[in-house]
């Protein structure tokens, strides 16, 4: 299951995994975020939240997630990353390699600088 919500006027989706991930999450992400950078003008950035790595559910979610990521990295500009665990760390080597987009990782008690992360312009 996941969540998803907008800081609207900032133009942020945060999402927060509340386990392993689905299709079906997947399909809502897509649904979501499809209609999210539809209505809005401004650059879409994305806040992924959660205490630990959540996974998938089958290999079949692991391959929805690969093709949610194709689908959507040229139309999201940045990725915050907020989580404790190790594999968050991991997220902006991964991230930067298959999508190109620029990703950082914080920990939970750092979500008001993710946010502001988020918001500061590339260079």
């Amino acid at each position: 299951m996941i969540e998803l919500k907008e800081l609207d006027a900032q133009g942020i989706v945060i999402a927060l995994p509340e386990g392993p991930l689905s299709t079906e999450d997947f399909d809502r992400m897509d649904h979501f975020l499809g209609k999210y950078i539809k209505t809005h003008k401004k650059e879409t950035k994305l806040l992924i939240q959660s205490e630990l790595f959540p996974g998938w559910t089958s290999p079949s979610s692991f391959y929805k997630h690969l093709e949610f990521i194709q689908k959507y990295k040229n139309k999201i500009y940045k990725i915050a990353v907020v989580t404790n665990s190790y594999m968050g760390a991991m997220a902006p080597y991964m991230a930067k390699w298959l999508t190109g987009i620029e990703v950082k990782h914080f920990l939970l008690k750092d979500e008001d600088l993710a946010i502001h992360w988020l918001n500061k312009k590339l260079n």
